[in-house]
């Protein structure tokens, strides 16, 4: 367990410092130094992450203890394992692309700021799938959406990539704001707001709370998801940033939405009714085909990837 804490230490760290020095590294240097940190920090965890896949061994470390009762909690489980495997496996294929396509952007944008930004974003995204608590989960949730925003911004000076990220993030924040209700309803019946605790005070959830929590936890963070009838922003956001943001964009954060739908609805909150399984089977219909209808028909190939996205999340 504590080859697991050194481990996940040293990845923070090195984030950390990847995302100072691309702050005073001059602009030509910042994509080859990005995909140095981006791969040995990807490699790091790849290892770490694979090793709880193929064992049943998890790892819980308490960050903070605010008394009364609410610890600051990591926890890594085959759930957070798996999600935090398919991310590193984008972030390594996508740092090793950034090192020759970033060049493209010296002289016309800061490549300091998306140094910056580009490694904040994946040490979010880590620190979200090993949040234990509902309020390390939520900060980190916030932490990425910001960023998000800015990387979606990145060519600001184009007035369609100004409104794609604006947009993204308030549905991102409508929904956010859905899924914390949904998580005070779980913490409502008493002790401290871990996931664990969480868990016990589901089983005495009422069946209009487990109704509430549901469709709140469901269609507030399907919209990170992009399922529809919340997938308005994809298509707009998915072709606004640099192609290895786009493609970040459209497997690792989506897949954020299904992790938080997952971790409420099957983790803590176990399924309670068929009912539950006619909205998933619904939605998730209703996502695949009017994605792929949209893609078809779509002759953008940015946004042709983007409905397709969609529909990938639907199935």
């Amino acid at each position: 367990m504590m080859d697991t804490g050194y481990g996940l230490m040293s990845f923070f760290i090195l984030i950390g410092i990847g995302s100072l020095l691309s702050l005073f590294l001059p602009h030509k240097k910042n994509p080859l130094f990005l995909s140095i940190v981006g791969i040995i920090s990807s490699l790091l965890l790849l290892v770490l992450s694979l090793s709880f896949l193929l064992s049943d061994r998890a790892f819980t470390f308490t960050l903070w203890e605010m008394k009364p009762a609410y610890p600051l909690v990591i926890v890594m489980d085959k759930l957070s394992a798996l999600f935090l495997f398919i991310t590193i496996l984008v972030y390594l294929s996508v740092s090793l692309y950034s090192a020759g396509y970033m060049k493209n952007y010296l002289g016309k944008y800061s490549l300091k700021a998306f140094g910056f930004s580009y490694h904040l974003l994946f040490g979010s995204i880590v620190a979200l799938l090993l949040a234990g608590d509902v309020f390390s989960f939520l900060v980190t949730w916030e932490i990425m959406s910001i960023l998000c925003y800015l990387l979606v911004n990145y060519e600001h000076e184009k007035k369609e990539n100004r409104r794609a990220a604006i947009i993204m993030l308030i549905m991102s924040e409508g929904g956010a704001l859905a899924g914390l209700i949904a998580l005070l309803l779980l913490g409502s019946y008493g002790g401290d707001l871990t996931f664990s605790a969480l868990k016990i005070n589901a089983l005495h959830l009422s069946q209009t709370t487990y109704w509430a929590v549901f469709l709140l936890s469901f269609f507030g963070f399907g919209v990170k998801a992009g399922l529809v009838p919340l997938s308005n922003w994809v298509p707009l956001a998915d072709p606004a940033p640099p192609r290895n943001i786009s493609a970040i964009l459209s497997t690792i954060i989506l897949n954020l939405g299904i992790y938080a739908i997952l971790r409420i609805n099957l983790d803590i909150m176990p399924p309670f009714s068929y009912g539950t399984g006619l909205i998933l089977l619904v939605i998730g219909t209703l996502s695949g085909l009017i994605g792929i209808i949209y893609a078809t028909s779509e002759s953008n190939m940015a946004k042709m990837l983007a409905h397709s996205s969609i529909e990938n999340m639907g199935i």
